[in-house]
C-alpha cells in the first residue's frame, strides 16, 4: 500500500511532529479509503481548483467599501471545480482535502489583527500560519480533520481581521502557498498542479473618515416663551460604521445668565448610513429692545469622523422696537409775528441703533396759503442708548381777524428702527382765535322830535368796525329812562346777526307823537 504525504511544502519531512514558526505542523502517514480513490481520477475541462476570496464586515456581509479605522474581515474560500459525475460505488470523492493560499494586501493602507486569523471548523488537522511573518502577505494552510469530502460547493478554509489604515484603492491578490500543497479528494495522487489552480483578487475602497459640519441658525426670538432654534449637524458621507460626537452651546453677546437662551450639551450618534442629526436649543423671548445677539454650537471629539465646520453660530433677530409718539398743541396766534407751535415727539426706551424719525406738515382748516403757519419738514435723530425727547417747531402767523379756531397737522412718517405708539404718528397744532370784533354804535345817542301824532322812527345804527371772520352775534333791548315805555316809546328786543361780510346793522325803535307840554325824555338801547 503506498502511503499518502499531507504536503504543507515541497521539502520532505520526517515522520514525527515538529514546530515551525511557534505553529504545530503534523504529517498523517497515511489515509483509510484514500488509496483506492487514487485509481479513479476525476476530470475537467478547465482548472482543478479555484480560490475565491471575499471581503466583509464584522458581521460576514460582503463589502466593497470600508472607511478608515474600520475593521473588516478576509475570507478565502476553496472550491473543487471537477464537473464530472461522482462513481456511484466510489462516495465522497468531491472536495477540497487541504488548501494553501496567499494573499497579498497593500501595507501602506491596511494591517492585519494580531491573532485574527481563524480556521474553519472542517480544516482543522493541520494548520500552519505565517500571517504575520511577512509584512503583505497572508500565508495559510489548512487540511481537513475528515475522510470525508464536503462536497463540490466550496469551503471556507480562513478568515483574517484586518484594519483600515489609511484612505486609497486596496487590493488583495491570492496566489500559490509557500507552506504547503492543495489536495482534493479522489485526485490521483491527491496533489493539484498549481498550473490547475485559480486564484482571485478582491477590491477595496477605502473611504477617508467623513466630516462632521453644523450650519448657522437666525430667528427672530420672540416676545414670550420659547422659540427653537434647530441646527443641522452633518456628515459630508454615509458611513459604514457608527460616528459619535460631542456638541455644547457657548455664550456669545447672548449669555445663559442673561437668560438669552438655555444651555445644552450632549453626544450625537450617527447610526451607519445616517447623514443628518439635529441639535435643538430653546431661545427666551422677551420685549427688551436690543441688538442682536449670539451665541454658539460647538462640535468637539468626534469619533470615526473629522471635524469639518465645528461651530454654528445662533444669531438672536431683535423683534422688539420702541415706540415713537408726537403730542397735540393748542395755541393762541398773537396779533402780529409769529408764534412758535412746539411739538414733542418722544421715544419709549432707548434703541442700540440710532432711530431716524421724519415728519412733515400738512394743512388742516389752516392753510398755508392763507398764510396761517408756515410749512415744515425734515427727520429727527434719536442718538443710539438715548431717549431725550426731540422737538418740531411751526411757525404760526400772528393777525387780527376774528375768526374760528383753525388746525394743521404735524405726521410723523416711516420711523426706522421705531415704531408709532398709539398717536398713529400724527398730532394736531389747534390755532386759537385771540382777535374778537368790536361792537359800538356808530352815533352814541339818536335824538328826534317825537311828532304831535304818529310814530317817529329812531334808528341806531350798531358797527363792528371791519368784516368778521366769523359770524357775529348781539343781543339788544331797550331800557326806560324818563320815557316810559308803551306811552312814550315801544318796547323792543332782539339779536342782531352779522354775517361775515357785514359791518353795520341798524335797530328801530319807534317813539309815539304826542301834544303834551313836557321836557325831553330818554331812553336807553
Amino acid at each position: 500500500m503506498k502511503t499518502h504525504r499531507n504536503r504543507f511544502n515541497a521539502k520532505k519531512r520526517s515522520s514525527r511532529h515538529r514546530t515551525r514558526h511557534g505553529t504545530a505542523i503534523f504529517r498523517r502517514t497515511s489515509l483509510a479509503g484514500f488509496e483506492s480513490l487514487e485509481t479513479r481520477r476525476l476530470l475537467t475541462a478547465g482548472p482543478l481548483m479555484e480560490y475565491r476570496l471575499q471581503l466583509e464586515d464584522l458581521s460576514n456581509n460582503p463589502i466593497t467599501t470600508v472607511t478608515t479605522g474600520q475593521d473588516f474581515k478576509l475570507a478565502v474560500f476553496g472550491h473543487d471545480l471537477r464537473t464530472n459525475p461522482q462513481p456511484p460505488d466510489v462516495p465522497n470523492v468531491l472536495g477540497v482535502f487541504q488548501g494553501s493560499v496567499q494573499v497579498a494586501y497593500p501595507t501602506a493602507l491596511v494591517s492585519v489583527n494580531s491573532g485574527s486569523l481563524a480556521f474553519a471548523s472542517f480544516f482543522g488537522l493541520s494548520q500552519v500560519d505565517h500571517s504575520t511573518t511577512t509584512p503583505g502577505v497572508i500565508d495559510a494552510s489548512a487540511a481537513s480533520t475528515s475522510l470525508t469530502a464536503p462536497g463540490s460547493a466550496e469551503q471556507l478554509l480562513w478568515t483574517v481581521t484586518l484594519h483600515a489604515n489609511a484612505a486609497g484603492a486596496a487590493s488583495f491578490i491570492s496566489s500559490l502557498s509557500t507552506l504547503g500543497d492543495s489536495l482534493l479528494y479522489g485526485l490521483n495522487g491527491g496533489l493539484v498542479p498549481a498550473d490547475q489552480i485559480q486564484f482571485d483578487s478582491a477590491p477595496l475602497t477605502i473611504n477617508g473618515p467623513p466630516s462632521v459640519s453644523l450650519g448657522n441658525v437666525s430667528l427672530p426670538e420672540g416676545n414670550s416663551g420659547n422659540t427653537n432654534f434647530v441646527f443641522a449637524i452633518n456628515l459630508s458621507a454615509a458611513s459604514n460604521q457608527q460616528v459619535t460626537v460631542n456638541f455644547a452651546t457657548a455664550n456669545g453677546t447672548a449669555t445663559t445668565a442673561n437668560n438669552d437662551y438655555l444651555a445644552f450639551s450632549g453626544i450625537l450618534t450617527f447610526a451607519p448610513g445616517d447623514t443628518t442629526k439635529f441639535v435643538t436649543i430653546p431661545v427666551v423671548g422677551d420685549t427688551t429692545v436690543e441688538t442682536d445677539e449670539t451665541f454658539s454650537v460647538v462640535l468637539s471629539n468626534p469619533i470615526n469622523a473629522t471635524l469639518g465646520t465645528a461651530t454654528g453660530t445662533g444669531t438672536i433677530q431683535n423683534d422688539d422696537l420702541p415706540s415713537v409718539g408726537v403730542a397735540n398743541v393748542s395755541q393762541l396766534e398773537g396779533d402780529s409775528g409769529q408764534t412758535p407751535f412746539v411739538f414733542t415727539v418722544t421715544l419709549s426706551q432707548p434703541s442700540p441703533t440710532a432711530v431716524l424719525v421724519p415728519f412733515q406738515t400738512s394743512d388742516g382748516s389752516a392753510t398755508t396759503a392763507d398764510n396761517d403757519y408756515q410749512a415744515n419738514s425734515g427727520t429727527l435723530t434719536f442718538a443710539a442708548g438715548s431717549t431725550t425727547a426731540q422737538v418740531v417747531t411751526v411757525l404760526v402767523n400772528g393777525d387780527t381777524l376774528n375768526e374760528l379756531n383753525e388746525t394743521f397737522h404735524l405726521t410723523l412718517t416711516s420711523p426706522t428702527n421705531a415704531l408709532f405708539d398709539g398717536s398713529n404718528g400724527s398730532a394736531l397744532g389747534t390755532i386759537l382765535n385771540d382777535d374778537g370784533s368790536h361792537i359800538s354804535f356808530t352815533q352814541p345817542s339818536v335824538a328826534h322830535l317825537e311828532g304831535d301824532s304818529g310814530t317817529t322812527a329812531f334808528v341806531f345804527t350798531v358797527n363792528i368796525g371791519v368784516a368778521s371772520g366769523i359770524p357775529i352775534t348781539v343781543n339788544f333791548t331797550t331800557q326806560d329812562g324818563t320815557a316810559a315805555a308803551g306811552s312814550d316809546y315801544t318796547a323792543i328786543s332782539g339779536t342782531l346777526t352779522f354775517a361775515p361780510s357785514d359791518i353795520s346793522k341798524d335797530v328801530t325803535v319807534l317813539v309815539n307823537g304826542d301834544t303834551l307840554n313836557e321836557a325831553d325824555e330818554t331812553f336807553t338801547l
